[in-house]
């Protein structure tokens, strides 16, 4: 126990000691004393008598000047806590893909964040990297060795590979470190059922749930376990219509495993809160959950309690406020999802007299009905929308198209909305509406002549929403036709009205963008950039624009930053790249080509990038990496295309005909594969390892998979029977790299053909250690179960037929 915690602690006067005192033995005994006290507690110092200690007199060291220590610029602990709060607000919008690089930035720093090392965890399993996922987790039990939530997290994700039986463990560890048993007890209870033990899994989930619950869980556990095609019942699932392990129908509307990671393990408080709704005690449920804001202001669990209490109590407005809060924050929580979708039902519900008396033509009865909804619900579109189609049936025209607009303005996919505004149209302004039709028809041509026809005759009243319209057709119609300068210039007069502000600024910045006028270009792509940050294509043109029109270094300081935000776009590294290649840094710029080009390949596409690579030496490697890009995404055709490219200019290297091998070996043309990788291993007997996503039917849960040219060969040949050309062939794999994940599974394979169980049973074994979430060697392993059980099926048949 240290020193600190003894409530009766002894004072010391600690003095300057000179060099001879640290041999003073009574310096030795107070060090002696202060190392058993901290390992054996206050009683150990109260008892320990001290030695007297002759008088030590402190030397004079004034004439020492003591360095200061520097301080810690603000900025950098500012930059720590930014790239944390931002890693933890993209965990949250669902982003965990982006979350993970910025928890591992945040580590770099600070390795021994807690809230980094909680996190971190959760965002490799809720994308499913549960190898990933197994280490994080163990790590942060070293350094939360008191706190549940890594063990639980552990739990499912060894749950997640199959491994039930440390799950089961891990689980257990959990269940001695918190009061909170509800995860642990409904953990344990489905490593049971999956370990064929079905009465201590129903023993665990009778103490969480009542019995109807039980038997309902039941049914659909045994449903997922029965399913063939599924590997794996769903850990996490975002549909409604997908129940998966933390979405359980029988946990709505609370779903606290759906809020793993998000939130703290301990939900003790709110027990009684979820009681009384439970009970149906919704008036008492709503008081006790408002009164646990003193506890839990803005937590999840708390507010979603508060959003259902008040939708059955009937207050459907403040209901709506409270799940619209959790949605900004957990945009894919079930709890407020299906909450929304409840008032939407609860808000029709309120709107059927409305309805009544709309469809028995009782206009003024229904508009007054509507009136009030709008007025109860002023961020509805739907009584707006059906005010608007009164306002048709009686005439009222132009008021009815304002009106969809304004609907529009709320929900701008409503389809209700956009064909009442497109009536509107017809009836307003019917050139408006047969140019609109042309051009959805893709007849540019004749769209731009009637917008300009309609231009002409109403340009004199000046730029209303109907001429913005028109122009930003015209200008859409003549950007089709690559008349940019002329599109420009309609797209910048239909960009007053704030109804066609955005897309207007989209069509001039592209506009300007195709004519190569890239400052301006910049200017106007970035409205629409700021507008849809998340829409690629403005994206990528702005970000060229950028790279185009600025200085290096504003240019340089603009990628850089931005990456922050967005670390998967790759117009950011090629423009990076560009900006190092002018530098005269090729090593770097490749690098960054290299990244870009793995996101996205097509952005290397272009005359510029072609013309670089023709000059340059690198340009046969930057060809290898497209290929293998495109390959990774399946598009074997444009893939094959960049590596012959790459073959032409060096028709000696290896890569370019392993590429092809690959592609071809995937489109089952297999022939020609194994002649492309047998040429591969004759100009290179150790041909790179390439990484490549494992298909849907082959794994647990999505993975990458290490493959070689060898293990690639072995499976050709096992598909071809060559079996014993496939077993030299991996086992020499093997001899060079003993922990190939493929040539393990491969191998194993290949020895169950040839009925060499005992080994097959090894390498599947090592196989499926070396790479869990691999399906195929647990599949594997299976086979050669069944084989040695008919085996010894057989050998018993013949033994008790043998005369006596």
């Amino acid at each position: 126990m240290p020193l600190g915690y003894c409530n009766e602690s002894p004072r010391y006067e600690i003095r300057l000691m000179t060099p001879d005192s640290f041999r003073n033995k009574g310096w030795i005994a107070l060090g002696l004393a202060l190392t058993m006290t901290a390992t054996s507690g206050c009683e150990t110092l109260r008892s320990f008598s001290l030695p007297e200690m002759p008088e030590l007199k402190a030397p004079d060291l004034s004439f020492v000047s003591l360095p200061k220590l520097p301080k810690l610029p603000t900025s950098y602990s500012k930059k720590i806590n930014s790239d944390l709060e931002f890693a933890q607000h993209q965990f949250q919008q669902g982003k965990f893909d982006v979350a993970e690089y910025y928890f591992k930035k945040t580590l770099l720093t600070t390795p021994h964040d807690a809230e980094t090392l909680r996190q971190l965890p959760w965002a490799y399993f809720y994308q499913q990297k549960y190898d990933q996922a197994l280490t994080a987790f163990q790590r942060a039990t070293t350094f939360a060795p008191k706190s549940a939530e890594p063990w639980i997290g552990l739990g499912w994700a060894y749950f997640a590979t199959k491994r039930y039986e440390e799950a089961t463990d891990a689980f257990k560890r959990a269940e001695e470190l918190t009061p909170e048993k509800y995860q642990v007890l409904k953990g344990k209870g489905f490593c049971y059922f999956f370990m064929n033990r079905p009465e201590d899994a129903r023993q665990e989930w009778e103490q969480i749930y009542n019995p109807e619950q039980v038997q309902e869980l039941w049914t659909l556990v045994a449903e997922w376990k029965s399913d063939e095609a599924s590997p794996l019942p769903r850990i996490l699932s975002l549909s409604p219509r997908s129940p998966s392990i933390f979405t359980l129908p029988v946990e709505a509307p609370r779903y606290q495993s759906a809020l793993l990671g998000y939130v703290a393990l301990d939900l003790q408080d709110l027990k009684d809160p979820w009681r009384l709704y439970g009970k149906q005690f919704f008036d008492h449920s709503v008081r006790a959950f408002e009164e646990a804001e003193a506890i839990d202001a803005d937590g999840i669990d708390r507010l979603n309690g508060l959003g259902w209490s008040l939708l059955h109590s009937k207050r459907i407005r403040e209901a709506e406020d409270v799940f619209k809060r959790i949605k900004a924050r957990l945009p894919h929580f079930p709890g407020s999802v299906q909450g929304l979708q409840q008032v939407e039902l609860a808000k029709m519900k309120r709107a059927q007299f409305a309805h009544y008396y709309f469809d028995k033509d009782k206009t003024q009865l229904a508009l007054n009905e509507y009136e009030d909804l709008k007025e109860q619900f002023p961020d509805w579109a739907h009584p707006q929308i059906q005010i608007a189609y009164l306002k048709l049936k009686e005439r009222q025209t132009h008021d009815a198209w304002k009106i969809f607009e304004s609907a529009l303005a709320m929900e701008p996919s409503n389809p209700d909305a956009l064909q009442g505004r497109q009536k509107a149209l017809l009836e307003l302004k019917p050139k408006l509406h047969l140019a609109d039709a042309l051009m959805q028809e893709g007849n540019f041509k004749k769209a731009s002549l009637i917008y300009a026809d309609y231009i002409e005759e109403n340009e004199s009243v000046g730029v209303d929403a109907f001429l913005a319209k028109a122009l930003n057709g015209l200008g859409w119609g003549q950007f089709k036709k690559r008349q940019y300068d002329l599109s420009a210039e309609k797209f910048i007069r239909a960009s007053v009205s704030e109804d066609y502000k955005i897309d207007s600024a989209r069509g001039a910045g592209m506009s300007f963008y195709r004519a190569g006028n890239y400052a301006q270009a910049e200017k106007y792509l970035k409205i629409a950039h700021d507008a849809q940050p998340d829409n690629l294509e403005i994206a990528y043109l702005y970000d060229d624009s950028v790279l185009k029109s600025w200085s290096s270094s504003r240019a340089m300081e603009y990628f850089n930053q931005t990456l922050k935000r967005y670390p998967l776009r790759a117009s950011l590294y090629m423009g990076i790249g560009w900006l190092r290649y002018e530098l005269d840094n090729r090593n770097l710029a490749i690098e960054y080509f290299g990244k870009a080009i793995s996101l996205d390949p097509s952005l290397a596409l272009n005359e510029e990038f072609e013309q670089l690579l023709k000059k340059e030496r690198f340009g046969w490697q930057v060809y290898n990496q497209m290929g293998w890009a495109y390959y990774h995404k399946k598009q074997y055709d444009k893939s094959m295309e960049m590596f012959l490219v790459s073959m032409r200019q060096q028709p000696n290297k290896s890569e370019a005909r392993m590429g092809l091998g690959y592609n071809l070996l995937a489109l089952n043309k297999l022939e020609d594969a194994s002649l492309y990788l047998r040429q591969t291993l004759a100009l290179n007997p150790q041909p790179k390892t390439i990484v490549e996503a494992a298909g849907e039917t082959q794994s647990i849960a999505p993975f990458e998979l290490a493959t070689t040219v060898r293990s690639k060969l072995g499976r050709l040949y096992l598909a071809q029977n060559r079996n014993l050309e496939a077993l030299a062939l991996l086992k020499k794999e093997l001899e060079m790299n003993p922990d190939q994940p493929d040539a393990l599974d491969a191998l194993g394979w290949t020895l169950l053909k040839l009925n060499r169980l005992p080994e097959a049973r090894a390498a599947f074994l090592r196989a499926v250690k070396v790479e869990p979430l691999n399906n195929s060697p647990h599949n594997g392993l299976n086979e050669v179960k069944q084989a040695m059980a008919r085996q010894k099926i057989e050998r018993a048949q013949l033994i008790s037929a043998l005369p006596r």
